[in-house]
């Protein structure tokens, strides 16, 4: 009998870490409140299919004649309506712009477990949209991924050779070092973490690292932009570095915005000049259209 309570024991203890896993991620799903129209930028709602079999919800928003395209990918437990500053700023460079709501998030189709990999596939999903439907578009394009969207666009730079520049912003460099570093603060021992990772490969076979962007960054034809801030609390600067380093020579810069943590690095009054001119330089292109707003 003994090994009955042993089995029921184990049986409960994985149940009660897979609740734990779940809270420990869990976030309400919202919609956008808002979209450009509020800041009077044309835009259309548009779906972008998967080859799933599932959609994304997106903002098509077309630019000037000739500019390129970038993609824009939001962080996790957010939606596209926080690329609106992102769309200003953009938009008046005459970009033309792709915002989406990655799956389970905003109004795109739900799954049950999104992960950067995930994300990776929806940014994927919009890069073949643009060649399908706005082709003249999508003759050069870029993306500007947050966090975990920064990490995504990464990881689509690396499957996407089409691609040719990336601005991240707090991107993650591996899931298990943002998980490790967010368990350490919590006073997680070492063996338990290790332990809960192990689980999570099974229990949502995951292999953590075949789909981090450290390991996927070296095969990218793109240039690459890495901000990062000093503060940032949820994704360590230590990963900012190991991503630059994991890059091919001479295809990224590594900026360290002072003062600034993760969610704040476009306050910095420096940030839009040196985005505005890094794109410029990667795509080949004049020097950005405009000063204004920044």
């Amino acid at each position: 009998m003994a090994w009955l309570w042993l089995l029921a024991g184990l049986i409960l203890g994985l149940l009660l870490i897979d609740r734990l896993m779940e809270r420990m991620y869990a976030y309400k799903i919202t919609s956008p409140r808002r979209t450009p129209a509020d800041d009077d930028i044309p835009f259309e709602e548009v779906r972008l299919p998967l080859e799933s079999g599932e959609s994304l919800a997106a903002w098509w928003i077309p630019g000037q004649t000739g500019r390129p395209t970038l993609v824009l990918v939001h962080g996790w437990s957010r939606n596209r309506e926080r690329m609106l500053r992102h769309i200003r700023q953009l938009h008046a460079q005459g970009y033309h712009l792709l915002a989406f709501d990655a799956r389970n998030h905003g109004d795109s189709d739900r799954i049950p477990h999104p992960t950067v990999w995930t994300f990776t596939e929806d940014t994927c999903a919009a890069v073949r949209y643009l060649e399908n439907q706005q082709p003249q578009a999508a003759q050069q394009i870029g993306i500007l991924g947050l966090s975990i969207g920064g990490g995504a666009a990464i990881n689509a730079a690396g499957l996407c050779p089409q691609i040719r520049a990336v601005v991240t912003v707090g991107a993650i460099g591996h899931p298990i070092d943002t998980m490790r570093w967010e368990m350490e603060k919590k006073g997680l021992p070492d063996f338990i973490i290790r332990f809960l990772f192990a689980f999570m490969q099974w229990r949502y076979r995951i292999d953590l690292d075949a789909i981090a962007p450290v390991n996927h960054i070296g095969q990218a034809a793109a240039q690459f932009l890495i901000i990062h801030g000093e503060r940032d609390e949820t994704v360590s600067l230590e990963q900012a570095r190991q991503l630059q380093q994991a890059a091919p020579p001479g295809q990224s810069t590594l900026w360290i915005v002072p003062g600034k943590g993760h969610s704040n690095c476009c306050t910095h009054p420096e940030f839009w000049p040196r985005v505005h001119g890094f794109l410029a330089q990667a795509f080949g292109s004049a020097s950005p259209v405009s000063p204004e707003g920044q």
